[in-house]
């Protein structure tokens, strides 16, 4: 599915060439595509690779985009178009991307710019939240507000300890547990409300009340500093689970410091990482994480990742509430400059709360172009006609009988109490609270504001080709998605008995007799397991163990494996682990280190102190896999089998004709 997903950004063309009289480069059915329409979506996707205009690069593009032409003419002939559900999807992207279109260019490169500015800086600083209802009431407003200027107040003054107030007042969850400390952070770590605050008080001082969605906030700022940078480090982990015992626990910190004092004598940290970390994830990569900046891991890990001075430090054992962490410092980078950032930055605007100050400045600008006029009696009446129902979202219209005064009016267009009343009557949001006067006015400013959006919107395409190029691709993108989820993907998961099927087929087709070698390869990659031994990985805890565990080995039977972990081990002390299973080459180093003899290894000691005993059983020829151990792989194959047909049958629908002399004319 994601091959296709990518076709769809690769094959999606720009539209409006049909009726232009150029030759034609191939034809299906009875639509035809041009040479400048080929060129224009091939150079959008091609014009960097090195054989761009080669022939052999040309024909194997000109059949993906046949075939991309094809699935969207047997989408439409199906009716994909007219389905609610795509309809309202293509909608649903229209209006995305007429938001990113809309915001004002100027405005949002300021924006840009003052985040950029911010971001050099990293703010440390502690809240008090009181909390609002969803849908406050002004009464519920009023209140939260007294409460925080009543609390700001007490806060001022200089023996109050800040922290304590909060842990006393604060309605933030977490409050209790951190004293409203949020720690260092930087933009777009916060609301923008808040974000704005934190970087216009002053060190050492008490913001004034302000408002986000969440509640009332007062915030005092306790320190900033430039922005570390990010940083990437790996991690050695041994996890400490909450239900450990005390002695369980110490034990833990022992191992740490132990496999601490190993590296610090010379211990490659990478090879005890990968041998004895916790996190899996990060083990077989050595340790290594992701990139990350303040704010973004917890705190203790966070302190000591950055205090690490230069690439290959690595610091003490770090407890964290998962457990013991030793860091290695692999890279550190600062900050990146505005060009490496600003597009990402632009990204971030478009989907944070900052965008609704360049929507309100666009909207402003709409009313001027527009000439608004407002009728306020229209609306004064309007509240006066609404019944309660309104506040529990169950009015219907009837009140208001057949009263139609002015609302406002934009250019020509008046827009009336009955418009509004339409407008309410199918709003997808529910706007439910206690004042009929409040809900009201937030339905007017939600009219107000669509029919202002809704007249900026109708003109982008006009104002913009690429904007209608994007929707024209974006229309012929779902459609091909939808119908290729049902023709090839979901029925490939969804069709049990063909899948079983093209399993059998494809096993009575390679083996034991290969009678085609065509696709053997990735038979054998797929369908067959290789060479495999069957062995038993014993890690104990002593030379004593390792001893007594290969002594008991001579005498194996189907029960000795549970035998001996109930003899060495008990609820508080493990000193046995057993793995076992059927291994290839390379799927268990243990093993490998063996040569695959049968028998029992002689004890080996690890890194950590534990020692190692590996007892292979018997090797195991090449042979099919069962069809549940390789589904995900048969599905993938059944599905480029599935297209192949559909495609096969789309050709015999749609003919096609393609005038390779005009091909090889753009060949270089």
């Amino acid at each position: 599915m994601k091959n296709w997903l990518l076709l769809i950004t690769l094959f999606l063309g720009l539209e409006g060439f049909c009726g232009k009289k150029d030759t034609v480069l191939f034809s299906y059915g009875k639509e035809h595509v041009t040479v400048e329409e080929f060129k224009l979506v091939y150079e959008k996707n091609n014009l960097n690779k090195e054989d761009a205009y080669s022939i052999t690069s040309l024909k194997e593009y000109l059949e993906l985009y046949i075939r991309f032409k094809l699935k969207v003419a047997d989408a439409i002939a199906s009716g994909y178009d007219t389905v609610p559900a795509i309809k309202q999807e293509i909608e649903k992207y229209k209006g995305q991307l007429s938001k990113s279109y809309l915001n004002e260019k100027e405005i949002t490169s300021n924006l840009i710019e003052e985040a950029y500015q911010r971001m050099q800086k990293e703010i440390h600083a502690s809240h008090i939240l009181i909390a609002l209802p969803k849908n406050p009431t002004p009464e519920d407003t009023m209140a939260a507000y007294k409460k925080i200027m009543a609390i700001r107040k007490t806060a001022m003054k200089k023996e109050m300890d800040f922290g304590a107030m909060a842990k006393q007042h604060s309605q933030d969850p977490s409050a209790q547990k951190n004293r409203g400390d949020l720690g260092f952070f930087t933009a777009f770590q916060m609301v923008y409300a808040f974000e704005t605050h934190a970087f216009k008080t002053p060190v050492g001082k008490i913001s004034k009340p302000f408002r986000t969605r969440f509640g009332y906030h007062i915030m005092k700022v306790h320190a900033q500093r430039p922005n570390r940078g990010k940083i990437k480090v790996a991690h050695l982990f041994l996890k400490t689970p909450k239900n450990l015992s005390p002695d369980q626990a110490e034990n833990v910190r022992k191992r740490i410091e132990d496999l601490y004092l190993k590296i610090e004598k010379g211990a490659s940290f990478e090879k005890v990482v990968m041998q004895l970390s916790d996190d899996k994830a990060s083990a077989k990569k050595g340790g290594e994480l992701r990139w990350f900046g303040s704010g973004e891991m917890v705190k203790s890990f966070e302190d000591a990742a950055f205090a690490l001075s230069e690439d290959g430090a690595i610091s003490k054992p770090v407890r964290t509430d998962y457990g013991w962490h030793i860091i290695k410092r692999l890279e550190h980078k600062p900050l990146e400059s505005f060009a490496e950032l600003e597009k990402g930055i632009k990204k971030k605007i478009t989907k944070d709360s900052r965008s609704n100050v360049a929507e309100e400045i666009l909207i402003n600008k709409i009313k001027k172009e527009h000439k608004y006029k407002v009728y306020p009696s229209g609306l004064k009446a309007f509240k006066m006609d609404v019944d309660s129902t309104i506040l529990i979202g169950k009015w219907d219209g009837r009140s208001l009988g057949a009263n139609d005064q002015k609302l406002f009016k934009m250019g020509k267009k008046v827009f009336t109490q009955q418009d509004l009343k339409s407008y309410i009557l199918s709003a997808r949001k529910i706007k439910k609270g206690k004042s009929i006067a409040a809900v009201v006015d937030y339905y007017y400013a939600a009219f107000e504001r669509a029919i202002c959006l809704n007249l900026a919107k109708a003109q982008l395409p006009y104002k913009y080709p690429e904007f209608r190029a994007l929707m024209n691709e974006y229309n012929d993108g779902i459609l091909l998605f939808e119908i290729t989820d049902d023709k090839v993907w979901k029925k490939a998961v969804e069709d049990t008995s063909g899948l079983v099927n093209f399993y059998d087929q494809m096993i009575q087709k390679y083996f034991p007799v290969v009678k085609d070698t065509n696709g053997l390869s990735m038979f054998n990659k797929t369908y067959m397991w290789k060479d495999r031994i069957e062995s038993n990985v014993f890690y104990c805890k002593t030379k004593k163990i390792a001893d007594e565990v290969a002594t008991e080995l001579e005498s194996y039977h189907d029960s000795t494996n549970s035998q001996l972990l109930a003899l060495f081990n008990n609820d508080s002390l493990i000193n046995l682990r057993v793995e076992s299973g059927l291994f290839e080459k390379g799927s268990n180093k243990h093993v490998d280190e063996t040569n695959w003899q049968l028998g029992i290894s002689r004890p080996k000691e690890l890194l950590d102190g534990q020692f190692l005993v590996v007892f292979n059983k018997s090797k195991i020829p090449p042979s099919p896999k069962a069809i549940d151990e390789v589904k995900g792989q048969v599905i993938s194959q059944y599905q480029n089998a599935l297209e192949l047909d559909w495609i096969l049958d789309l050709k015999k629908v749609y003919p096609v004709s393609i005038n390779t002399d005009l091909l090889k004319n753009l060949a270089q």
